[in-house]
């Protein structure tokens, strides 16, 4: 893993890069010349963006109208090998049992995507029963997410056997694989990722194997990549109206993002012990070990061992070490200024979106009163609106069941937001949707 200061990383320690940083124009000396690029034969310019990654391609796009065309076609053809944009299980798999869509990313944007790793939990658990019903209902929702993808990584496979089985030989898990892509639309390549374990080595992202399923009559499996490991990018967010299904929803994918960037904080923190050691003696860096080491794979073991390296920031408080947590002292000084500086600015948003929570949570009202059933009837017409849900073959629309699932999803969080935030200091949120 690279020594990156705006790293962001998932529980699993897999590396992910939001759409920001990805697109984020690398630095470049002041004092360097301008050339006059748009002077060039057209012909010397498609040269050019040819040899451009994907970075400077978004940036040339938002330029002028002179290179908007030929970078955007480049672009979207998404022929950078190295990067794949990551879809977590959420998305398209959380509403299974019932055809609803929740898009959290940018629709335009989404409905470009040509690759696409999809992050599924235990695939071989969840797709256990009625597989191919559940299959097929999954790929309707990732065609209508994704309606240009051509390519899909299945990660999150854990089977208790570590490869394919022999062709003659039949395992239950690996036969739920082949299904799954089996139920694949023609027009889109599947690949199945499994994880590698065991894991000790965290300076970097747990690497997967990558495997394609030929479909036919036994179906083969081929290795791709024993060692695959690419740039996973989030595309950009999508934006939400101000009302109770809009706000609740960008509260809560504000709150997975920043966790993403703090875990990667935390990350840099801890790494900063063994990367600056003095005289080649490595500290832990819970606040009351006093472990040394002289060798990194005992300092990692040590952190792996007494989970000193698995702080949960998540925990907000007053007695998690985790809040106390900095970079080491020998850390350069211009490094830990600027990890600092993102960890405040990241304080910061937190205590914002904790201020959208509110605004949810008081906007919810109390049982039984007028303020709750217009929440509601604003809350039903938002999801409506957004077209969050999309009736079942055969089973007709289901106005109430669209709204009382979603309800449930978020009815304790702002049950609880009511409870706790009749203070004070939360009066500034009190913004109601319906006056």
């Amino acid at each position: 893993m690279s020594w990156d200061l705006n790293l962001c990383m998932d529980w699993g320690d897999k590396v992910i890069v939001p759409f920001h940083y990805f697109v984020k124009p690398a630095s470049r000396p002041t004092s360097c010349l301008q050339f006059p690029f748009l002077r060039l034969p057209i012909d010397l310019q498609l040269v050019v963006y040819e040899f451009c990654d994907a970075p400077t391609l978004f940036q040339l796009m938002r330029t002028c109208s002179l290179t908007r065309r030929s970078t955007t076609k480049l672009f979207w053809e998404n022929t950078f090998t190295d990067h794949w944009y990551h879809c977590p299980d959420e998305e398209l798999f959380e509403y299974l049992p019932h055809s609803y869509t929740f898009l959290r990313h940018c629709p335009d944007f989404a409905h470009r995507i040509q690759k696409v790793e999809i992050d599924l939990i235990r695939i071989e658990m969840i797709f256990r029963e009625n597989t191919t019903i559940k299959a097929k209902d999954f790929w309707a929702k990732v065609e209508r997410v994704f309606p240009s993808v051509r390519s899909v990584v299945l990660t999150g496979c854990t089977p208790e056997r570590p490869c394919p089985p022999p062709p003659d030989e039949v395992d239950e898990d690996y036969a739920i694989f082949e299904t799954l892509v089996g139920c694949a639309p023609t027009r889109i390549a599947v690949c199945i990722a499994f994880k590698l374990f065991p894991r000790l080595d965290r300076s970097r992202a747990p690497p997967h194997s990558l495997w394609q399923v030929t479909r036919g009559l036994p179906p083969v499996w081929q290795i791709h990549d024993p060692d695959w490991n690419p740039t996973r990018v989030t595309p950009p967010s999508r934006k939400w109206p101000v009302s109770p299904l809009g706000d609740f929803l960008t509260s809560r994918q504000c709150y997975e993002s920043l966790l993403y960037e703090m875990r990667g904080i935390q990350w840099l923190m801890i790494e900063s012990y063994a990367r600056y050691a003095v005289h080649g003696i490595i500290h832990c860096p819970w606040l009351d070990c006093p472990a040394t080491f002289k060798q990194r794979d005992q300092w990692k073991d040590h952190l792996f061992e007494s989970s000193h390296g698995r702080f949960d920031i998540r925990a907000q408080s007053k007695g998690n070490f985790m809040q106390e947590l900095s970079c080491y002292k020998h850390t350069p000084e211009h490094e830990r200024q600027a990890i600092e500086a993102r960890h405040r600015r990241l304080e910061t948003l937190y205590s914002e979106n904790a201020r959208l929570e509110r605004r949810v949570g008081h906007g919810w009202g109390p049982p039984g009163s007028e303020q709750r059933r217009l929440f509601e009837e604003e809350f039903k017409s938002q999801v409506d609106k957004e077209a969050l849900y999309v009736p079942v073959p055969d089973e007709g629309d289901a106005p109430d069941q669209r709204y009382k699932y979603f309800e449930s999803l978020y009815a304790t969080f702002v049950r609880d937001c009511h409870d706790t935030c009749c203070c004070p200091e939360s009066a500034e949120a009190h913004v109601w949707y319906y006056d």
